[in-house]
């Protein structure tokens, strides 16, 4: 689990186009010159596809999502992140160049294989439906592209809200869907059932791709709704990927 931007960028780019078959390299003239919000320098910021997802930097390899979470977190706690404990759901994020500046930041990873709590590399296994923190221990939560391939979500919500200190948040970013939130596929009695057509994303730990469990719609905030936590939908649908920027936050209750 060792990082190394441009092995990593490398990588990427080979099983993006296994992945994607139709991705072509003429989107290359879309590639761009300019200060990348998530590792604050003057890049190259590489386009592989007419998507957001494959225009990357190639310093910290952020693409647009994280450089839209990277900017909110800049606004909000720039001040005061030294301060802070940071718990990831991203064992190699690009935000990781400012975020390890933190007080405490604890990256994760998710296998079904090792026991939740095990450490590998510095980097913990953990479920988000299931964390092996205390109670009342982060002050922030951030993931990207997790949590639509959580089947049950609204567990995960209230895990994140146990974990976080009253008034804090988990900030993320999903896909933004059409319509209403609505389960595309559920586990019933052991067996999985398809209410739509599957969809399956890029997952660098499975070949087979993660599969995607929810459409999320405008109307998440209130579909999810608990009494420990507020969730606020921040920016979206943004990009030509539509996603969405929403962040978790634990009432002071």
């Amino acid at each position: 689990m060792q990082n190394n931007h441009f092995i990593n960028l490398v990588r990427k780019t080979i099983k993006y186009l296994r992945w994607y078959p139709f991705r072509k390299f003429i989107y290359l003239y879309q590639t761009q010159v300019r200060r990348c919000k998530c590792c604050n320098k003057i890049p190259v910021i590489v386009s592989l596809d007419k998507g957001d997802e494959t225009k990357r930097c190639i310093r910290c390899l952020a693409n647009l999502r994280y450089e839209v979470i990277a900017d909110y977190i800049h606004s909000k706690y720039k001040a005061t992140i030294k301060d802070m404990s940071v718990l990831e759901l991203d064992f190699n994020s690009p935000l990781q160049t400012f975020l390890k500046d933190a007080k405490e930041y604890v990256t994760t990873y998710y296998s079904d294989k090792d026991k939740l709590g095990t450490i590998k590399d510095g980097v913990r296994c953990e479920d988000v439906t299931k964390l092996t923190f205390e109670d009342n221990k982060f002050d922030m939560i951030i993931s990207s592209e997790v949590l639509e391939h959580v089947c049950d979500l609204k567990k995960a919500f209230k895990e994140s809200a146990r974990v976080l200190k009253p008034g804090a948040v988990h900030i993320f970013s999903v896909p933004a869907g059409t319509g209403n939130t609505f389960k595309r596929s559920d586990w019933i009695d052991g067996k999985l059932n398809h209410f739509v057509e599957p969809e399956y994303h890029y997952d660098p730990l499975d070949k087979n791709g993660c599969l995607v469990y929810w459409n999320f719609g405008d109307d998440l905030g209130t579909y999810f709704g608990d009494a420990s936590y507020d969730l606020s939908i921040i920016k979206g649908p943004f990009g030509k990927d539509r996603k969405y920027l929403i962040v978790l936050k634990k009432r002071d209750i």
